[in-house]
C-alpha cells in the first residue's frame, strides 16, 4: 500500500497543474485507490464465503456424496457452457475436499463427467 500512496504523491508533485486543472486533490486519489482495493477485497471474501455455504450445505445433506454432488454440478455447468457456474461448483468441489473427510475416488469423477458429457450432448 505505501508504493500506491508515494507514486501517487509523486505524480501529483510532478503533474500539479494537471491535477489543479482537472480539480482533482492527491488525497482523493489515494483514497480511491484505497477504496478500490477494498470493495474488491470484500467481494472476494463473499465469493469465497459462497462457495463455503455451498460446501457446508452439501456435506450437510450428504457427506459420503458431497463431493461427488459438486463435481456433478461442475459437470453440467461445464457442458451447458456456464462458465460462472463452472468456477463456483470446482470451488464448492474443491472446499468438500478440504474440510470432508469423505473418500474421494478419481475414477468416480471421471464416470461422473462422463455421463454429464453424454446427458449433454444428447440433449437432455
Amino acid at each position: 500500500m505505501p508504493v500506491i500512496v508515494v507514486a501517487v504523491a509523486a505524480t501529483a508533485e510532478l503533474a500539479n497543474s494537471i491535477v489543479a486543472i482537472r480539480g482533482i486533490r492527491a488525497g482523493q486519489i489515494t483514497m480511491g485507490a484505497f477504496s478500490a482495493i477494498t470493495t474488491w477485497i470484500e467481494r472476494r471474501r463473499q465469493l469465497r464465503r459462497l462457495f463455503q455455504d455451498g460446501a457446508r450445505e452439501l456435506i450437510e445433506r450428504d457427506s459420503a456424496t458431497a463431493y461427488y454432488d459438486a463435481q456433478r454440478a461442475a459437470a453440467r455447468a461445464r457442458f451447458s457452457g456456464d462458465g460462472r457456474a463452472f468456477l463456483h461448483w470446482a470451488k464448492v468441489a474443491a472446499e468438500v475436499a478440504r474440510i470432508s473427510n469423505a473418500p474421494m475416488d478419481y475414477e468416480i469423477v471421471k464416470s461422473i463427467v462422463g455421463e454429464e458429457e453424454r446427458r449433454a450432448k444428447s440433449g437432455k
